[in-house]
């Protein structure tokens, strides 16, 4: 945003930040390289190699406290100033809440080497200010970009490291549950809360199965059926003896041949029929029966509770293979190959 297109009240603001900023800079890099000062080997690096830097800052160093003390005094004047402002346009509920919020502020006006660090927060306030303004934007610096990627990094790694440590403490707990207690069984424990479920889930495909699979082709199940029916009886003894009696042999071997083959028919599509229909109550039932078969564990047959886990583990693997692949770095490749 260029400063023509400020209100007159945000250039003021601006102008204040600004003065701010390049203060806290040259306190903080002071601050910076008088804690670097009480190293011995650079106070002997300074002294033999700029000896009059060396005599001008030693008293400098010996009264630090009373030199930053004018820069507190700054620093005080200046919450105290944006503290009345709040106050007289309302920015908080009550008058009394702006040093609470801005609590490191205060901290930040502590004489003392431990709090003086604080003032790199009134940085990242003012900073902050200036984005919400629209005076900077810092999603464009390039520190902010490198910072955010190594941001990235950082969580994707303690994450990932995260979920595959919790993974494999759920791969190892499938693998040793070995209770042959139907309570503690495998199967029981994953499938048996969701019985009503799966059992309606297996009604609902045998229904569709049928009305799917043989609703559409019964009249030809019914002449396949006519066809097998009339191969089976050419070759049946009895029938080419009856086929031979004069006059009404034929007629009765036909008549035979179309009673048997349309009870055959009649006696699978009532079953179909049966299956297909949604008041029919046997469907459920025979799910249901599966269902207690397959989760079993009276007998000792375990074969499908091993199946099953297998199955988990082999997918809890495979989530922590996906798991581990490195998305930072893939974005680091495809941002160096363009």
């Amino acid at each position: 945003m260029s400063a023509s297109k400020l209100r007159r009240e945000d250039i003021g603001i601006f102008s204040i930040d600004l003065i701010m900023t390049i203060i806290l800079v040259v306190n903080l890099l002071w601050f910076a390289f008088d804690f670097l000062w009480m190293n011995s080997t650079i106070r002997y690096f300074l002294e033999a190699n700029t000896p009059n830097f060396y005599s001008f800052y030693v008293p400098i160093h010996e009264n630090f406290a009373s030199y930053d003390i004018w820069f507190v005094l700054v620093f005080l004047v200046e919450f105290l100033v944006r503290w009345a402002s709040a106050i007289i346009n309302g920015v908080y509920h009550r008058w009394f809440y702006y040093p609470i919020i801005h609590f490191y502020d205060v901290l930040g006006l502590i004489p003392a080497s431990y709090f003086r660090i604080l003032r790199v927060l009134r940085l990242v306030s003012i900073t902050y200010r200036l984005q919400r303004m629209g005076i900077i934007n810092i999603k464009k610096w390039y520190v902010y970009k490198q910072a955010m990627f190594i941001k990235d990094i950082f969580l994707e790694e303690v994450t990932d490291r995260v979920i595959i440590r919790i993974l494999t403490g759920v791969q190892m707990g499938v693998d040793k549950d070995a209770d042959p207690d139907a309570d503690g069984h495998l199967m029981y424990k994953a499938i048996h809360p969701h019985k009503q479920e799966i059992i309606d889930w297996i009604a609902k495909k045998v229904r569709t199965s049928v009305n799917e699979g043989y609703i559409p082709k019964r009249e030809e199940i019914e002449r396949q059926i006519e066809v097998m029916v009339g191969k089976v009886l050419a070759d049946s003894g009895p029938i080419q003896a009856l086929e031979k009696i004069p006059i009404v042999g034929k007629s009765v071997a036909h008549k035979l041949e179309t009673s048997i083959s349309e009870g055959i028919f009649e006696g699978i599509d009532k079953v179909m029929q049966q299956l297909a229909d949604d008041e029919n109550s046997d469907v459920e039932e025979m799910a249901s029966k599966v269902f207690d078969t397959l989760i079993n564990t009276e007998k000792g047959d375990d074969e499908l509770n091993k199946i099953i886990k297998a199955i988990v583990v082999d997918m809890l693997e495979e989530i922590k293979r996906d798991t581990a692949v490195k998305e930072w770095q893939q974005k680091l490749k495809s941002n160096t190959a363009n």
